[in-house]
């Protein structure tokens, strides 16, 4: 598969291009749909035919402890034809041919009250095969539990307090819903036809209650028109007292409303919208009355001097004119004395004394005119008063017409339902010797000449089915609840990564290989993810390669060791790399308890050379940089200089440089390695990785926009990968494996 949008693109010789693809879409989903399909049937065999075992054995106990069961039918037929023999409406009218009323009258027959009918009827209280204090039989608890399954609790359309006696005998009401579970009403949708079946153990006693039935049924409408009937006659009797009551109490409240509302009139008015005219002259009066004395106050406000209310006081005419006087006796004594002599300060003095007393006497002027507007606005005030008291009279006096227009009409309104009344009354008294039924039998029941419980054949093939239904729908929940990868192209479907490989779940005896044996399926699995590796980058054989996964616990370090096991073997110069800083797993796993002298991360701070560095293992051409636990700036140092630099001169001194690198979600140190390395490899252990976690840890890979060359799924049981898709390249190491069962331990 491409790994399309990315400058590493790669196509997995594995996926042989695009060539199938050629082919039609619409056949290949229906062929591997198909293929898939039979794959899950194959895997989970045993579970489908253990519940198709189960469910057949059941149906046979069923069989072994049913005894059969009869059925006899009757039909009866509703009749919604109406015939009047006497020209008088019914009370109760017949049944409607509505299919709401057909459904209620359905419910009637399979109604606990008339099952107690039959009951009593036929003593059944007595019969062993109902009798409520023997043990209920199988057939009883299945047909029970299924209609309380199909026919969920509904609305009753029959109210059956109105049918049933709450005094009935405990027994009786426990045996009728005994019998009502044998009870079987069935219609025809496009008639008014009704089957009344009924299911027992012998068959005379099924026909002689399916009939039974039919009577009771036929009794109950009668029993209910004749009940109705009565009931109309006894309240229309009760209503005909209450409505000539009613008459007579409208009529009294008409005469004491008249005399109540005084609603004689004058003139053609009434007092009161009399009195409301005057009122309305007199108020427009005093508002032109307000209006002058507002003009006067204003104008005494703003020029008292020319304000025709101040000036025609006689005080205030009496000081303006000892003004004059004053006035003219400082104009002569200014020409014969300064304004120091006594006499010119006296006259001042006077003057003075004489404006003071004059603007006094303006200011008691306007307060004149302002009490004056006050007086005239308290009479408007109360006029409006008495204005608003009439007419809220005159509204109820309008008020108490319509009261008394309504009055009038129920008055006439309760002596036609009187009339009316007793015309009804006289009508029903009539129609209670005028009864009949709205049901017709058709057929009644016959004896029933076999059984019609249990059928066998049936019953089998349902058994046989639902096994089958229920295996595959547990196989399905159970292969749907698997989150994990079990296959190349499921892998590359999920996660849009091409695979390039495989490793097949092997001994682990807790120590790395010494060397992988060849001509086994796990040499042949690392070979092939060698050869797809070197296919993947078309400009140049990748020499630097990192692995990574999403979680630990993948065999990410034990691929990385087998991996440059066989490449050393095979001759080249292979340098291992514990990229991990976090938890060292490479070094722990190829030096056990033994600490190494020099790590990666002496050389990257200038603590130690490269070749300090550098350790040999078992075999002479490969060897390994171990790595100490350091989590502190562990990304600063995996992308410093030193780091770049190290990894040149290393490519002139081994063919592969192999990276073991944290996982992808735990630490972000993989994404920095990446970036030094010409490819990276994905590990995906074989049914434990979770399909998020894969999803998530690409995204971040392809994000870091480093090189990307596929995933490889680690641990594969290849006894169980055969029985998955055989279009999957890891299904034929499977199929090869079984030609050779020798225990591949390295």
């Amino acid at each position: 598969m491409a790994n399309t949008g990315h400058p590493h693109s790669f196509v997995s010789p594995l996926d042989n291009g695009n060539v199938h693809r050629d082919h039609s879409v619409a056949n290949a989903i229906v062929e591997i749909s198909i293929t898939d399909f039979f794959n899950l049937i194959r895997r989970r065999l045993v579970l489908i035919t253990g519940v198709l075992a189960f469910c057949v054995s059941l149906a046979f106990i069923f069989f072994a402890v049913q005894k059969p069961l009869y059925t006899a039918s009757a039909q009866v037929q509703i009749d919604t034809r109406k015939s009047n023999i006497v020209n008088i409406q019914e009370v109760m009218s017949s049944i409607s041919s509505d299919e709401k009323a057909i459904k209620s009258e359905l419910d009637i027959i399979q109604s606990q009250s008339i099952a107690q009918n039959v009951v009593k009827a036929l003593n059944l209280t007595k019969d062993n095969e109902f009798n409520a204090k023997s043990k209920p039989n199988f057939f009883d608890l299945i047909i029970d539990s299924i209609k309380k399954i199909i026919s969920p609790p509904t609305a009753s359309k029959v109210d059956e307090k109105l049918v049933a006696d709450s005094t009935v005998d405990p027994e009786v009401k426990a045996i009728a819903s005994s019998i009502r579970n044998r009870l079987q009403i069935d219609r025809d949708e496009s008639s008014y036809t009704i089957r009344i079946g009924f299911t027992s153990e012998y068959p005379e006693k099924a026909k002689l209650i399916a009939n039974t039935y039919v009577n009771q049924y036929i009794e109950y409408n009668l029993n209910q028109r004749f009940e109705t009937t009565k009931q109309a006659n006894i309240w229309l009797n009760q209503r005909l007292d209450e409505l000539k009551a009613r008459v007579q109490a409208s009529e009294q409240n008409v005469q004491k409303f008249k005399e109540e509302h005084n609603l004689i009139e004058s003139d053609g008015r009434t007092f009161t919208e009399q009195q409301l005219s005057s009122l309305n002259a007199q108020l427009i009066e005093l508002k032109a009355e307000r209006a002058q004395a507002e003009a006067r106050l204003k104008t005494a406000y703003e020029s008292a001097s020319t304000s025709p209310d101040v000036l025609s006081s006689a005080v205030v005419q009496n000081l303006m004119a000892q003004e004059t006087q004053v006035l003219r006796k400082r104009s002569d004594l200014q020409s014969r004395y300064g304004p120091k002599h006594p006499k010119m300060i006296n006259v001042e003095n006077e003057l003075k004394d004489l404006k003071a007393k004059l603007d006094s006497e303006v200011t008691k002027v306007v307060a004149s005119l302002e009490n004056q507007l006050n007086v005239i606005k308290s009479r408007e005030e109360n006029l409006d008063k008495s204005l608003s008291e009439v007419q809220g009279e005159n509204k109820l006096t309008g008020r108490a017409n319509i009261e008394l227009s309504e009055l009038k009409r129920q008055l006439d309104a309760d002596k036609t339902l009187y009339e009316s009344f007793l015309k009804r009354f006289k009508e029903t008294s009539e129609e209670t010797d005028m009864q009949r039924s709205d049901i017709k039998i058709v057929s009644w029941a016959e004896t029933p000449t076999s059984p019609s419980f249990p059928k066998k054949s049936i019953t089998l093939s349902v058994a046989v089915v639902m096994g089958l239904m229920i295996g595959i729908m547990l196989a399905i929940l159970i292969e749907s609840m698997d989150s994990t990868f079990r296959g190349f192209i499921q892998l590359e479907e999920v996660t849009g990564a091409p695979v390039i490989g495989m490793i097949p779940q092997v001994a682990f005896n807790g120590s790395y290989p010494k060397s992988i044996p060849p001509q086994t399926i796990f040499f042949e699995s690392l070979r092939t993810i060698h050869v797809s590796l070197q296919f993947s980058n078309k400009n140049k054989k990748p020499q630097v390669i990192m692995s990574t996964s999403s979680t630990p616990g993948e065999g990410k370090t034990f691929f990385t060791v087998s991996l440059a096991t066989i490449l050393a073997q095979s001759g080249s110069k292979v340098l291992l790399i514990d990229g991990d800083m976090k938890r060292n797993s490479l070094t722990e796993f190829m030096l056990g308890n033994s600490h190494p002298q020099a790590t990666l991360m002496d050389y990257i701070q200038g603590n130690k050379t490269l070749e300090q560095i550098i350790m040999p293992l078992h075999i002479p051409t490969l060897m390994i940089i171990p790595s100490s636990m350091n989590t502190a700036y562990s990304q600063e140092y995996l992308n410093s200089d030193r780091m770049h630099e190290m990894i040149e001169k290393l490519r002139k001194q081994f063919d592969y440089i192999i990276f073991d690198s944290p996982p992808v979600l735990a630490v972000s140190d993989a994404l920095i390695t990446g970036k030094v390395c010409d490819a990276s490899l994905f590990i995906v252990r074989w049914g434990v990785t979770p399909k998020k976690m894969v999803k998530n840890a690409i995204r971040l890979i392809r994000y870091a926009d480093i090189p990307f060359n596929g995933c490889i799924l680690t641990q594969v049981n290849l006894d169980k990968q055969k029985h998955y898709d055989h279009g999957d390249t890891a299904h034929y190491y499977g199929v090869y494996d079984a030609y050779d069962k020798k225990a591949q331990k390295v």
